[in-house]
């Protein structure tokens, strides 16, 4: 089973999300301030308090500490406006850590995320502070349990990246891509063209 970990905050995208993600298989866990009613049985949020410096880092070891995770499945921390199009080819796999791509999208907006759009493919030389992001890695429960998240920086993602290189072996998928802000007015100017999504 895949789960997805959702550090969440950004409430008007709640259907969206359940469209998306309904049809793909998996539990989704938002990690969210308020008690929020989601009405799926395959979602399962977490309730968090207050947060000292990232919520986002904050969250996912919050998760981590307080949900029964299972060794076997995996663990997929992602962002509340990125998003997943298809499983197929990480449902066949049984690596303990694997490592997607990140498509950034088209463009950076005047508003919200500034974070840049070329893409971070899966690699080994990628595996660094500013070449990686969060939803890149996915491990097996009995790792992600036991890997901490920074707290105090908002460059975590990428040296936990470096944290699973350099103790794990990485399974790369180059060509299986997360779709990076991509709720994100202005960012992607190749939305709804059908001939972008497939093999993804």
């Amino acid at each position: 089973m895949i789960h997805l970990v959702m550090p969440f905050s950004r409430k008007h995208l709640k259907n969206e999300l359940i469209n998306a993600y309904r049809p793909l298989g998996i539990i989704l866990h938002p990690i969210q301030h308020e008690d929020i009613d989601w009405g799926e049985d395959w979602i399962q949020p977490l309730q968090f308090g207050e947060y000292k410096f990232d919520p986002c880092y904050e969250k996912l070891n919050f998760f981590k500490e307080n949900y029964p995770i299972l060794d076997e499945d995996y663990y997929w921390p992602i962002g509340d406006d990125d998003l997943i199009k298809d499983l197929n080819k990480i449902k066949t796999l049984n690596d303990n850590i694997i490592c997607v791509s990140l498509d950034r999208g088209d463009d950076v907006p005047i508003q919200g995320s500034n974070c840049g759009y070329r893409i971070l493919y899966a690699a080994p030389h990628n595996m660094r502070v500013w070449y990686t992001g969060l939803a890149q890695i996915i491990m097996k429960g009995k790792i992600f349990k036991k890997v901490m998240y920074r707290e105090d920086t908002h460059i975590a993602d990428g040296e936990m990246a470096v944290y699973v290189k350099d103790n794990f072996d990485v399974h790369y998928e180059p060509d299986v891509f997360v779709l990076h802000n991509y709720y994100q007015p202005g960012r992607w100017e190749r939305l709804g063209d059908k001939s972008f999504y497939e093999g993804i």
